[in-house]
């Protein structure tokens, strides 16, 4: 069998780099990018391109404590006892492997996901606002928060720690 000419080989492997790069990191339970779950508060606030701030105010930071990553960009991170539990994003530019992002319709996540999607009220909006958990593993998954239009708002990403409404509540 023939061999691809080096102009052929190397157009490919350009190819194939420039599409990893175009697709980048995703949002998954498990991180995104450097961000992992389970990783150490000093790690990820060390790994940031700049200081974090701090998201919210609580009575005890060591049990909670939210940091946004940057504030243009619409991605969180929240910690509890100094451990990553969950990344939030607010804007599009963020994918789950599914390919899922904010803005993205709700129906995207029932046709993706099935019967694994489990729904409830939204605690601050009207119906038809929603709440879309997909439990990927024990303890680990997302919620996708869904506004009045059908529209994915925001997607949380991690632990249980999802499950929290506002923040480090």
């Amino acid at each position: 069998m023939p061999h691809p000419s080096p102009l052929i080989a190397t157009a490919l492997g350009a190819a194939t780099l420039l599409l990893i790069a175009a697709t980048g990191p995703s949002l998954s339970p498990e991180g995104y990018g450097w961000l992992r779950i389970g990783m150490s508060e000093d790690d990820a606030i060390a790994g940031a391109s700049r200081i974090p701030e701090r998201a919210t105010e609580t009575d005890d930071p060591a049990e909670c404590t939210e940091f946004s990553l940057d504030p243009a960009a619409g991605m969180m991170f929240l910690t509890e006892h100094h451990r990553v539990t969950r990344i939030t994003v607010n804007d599009p530019g963020y994918a789950t492997p599914d390919g899922i992002e904010v803005g993205d319709p709700a129906a995207k996540v029932r046709a993706l996901y099935g019967d694994k999607v489990e729904r409830e009220e939204a605690p601050y909006a009207d119906d038809p606002a929603e709440d879309l958990y997909v439990w990927l593993a024990p303890e680990k998954g997302y919620r996708f928060e869904v506004d009045e239009r059908g529209v994915i708002r925001s997607i949380h990403a991690g632990t249980s720690s999802i499950r929290l409404i506002e923040g480090c509540l």
